[in-house]
């Protein structure tokens, strides 16, 4: 028998012996049968045509970002809007035809990628 025969008949069997075997009572050491859980509560309500208990608690409000949260995603979206913001102004400056090509752009782009992505950052609250 090929390994991956033998893997799926040992799976194939535990699964089958997984089924048969059911759910059993839960009984202490004496014998004695222990109390019901949730779990098993609601099944019984829900088999004798009971209707389960709504929760009454009041809607959950939206939590805002603490200002730890805050501050960091100012800094992390900041520092990515930054490098996104220097690739993107150096690749659209148009070309001086001096030592250093688009240096310019990348100055400007980085600038409005460090105010863009700090204050995106700070309003999400990452």
């Amino acid at each position: 028998m090929r390994p991956r025969t033998r893997t799926l008949a040992t799976v194939g069997l535990l699964i089958l012996a997984a089924v048969r075997a059911g759910a059993q009572d839960v009984t202490d050491q004496r014998g004695t049968r222990a109390a019901p859980g949730p779990i098993r509560l609601s099944l019984e309500r829900l088999e004798n045509g009971a209707p389960l208990p709504v929760s009454t608690g009041s809607p959950s409000s939206p939590r805002r970002p603490s200002f730890g949260r805050r501050v960091l995603g100012g800094v992390a979206l900041g520092a990515l809007g930054m490098v996104a913001g220097a690739i993107i102004g150096s690749h659209v400056a148009p070309s001086c035809n001096c030592d250093d090509p688009g240096m310019e752009g990348g100055i400007y782009g980085a600038s409005v990628g460090l105010i863009g992505g700090a204050a995106l950052g700070a309003s999400v609250g990452w």
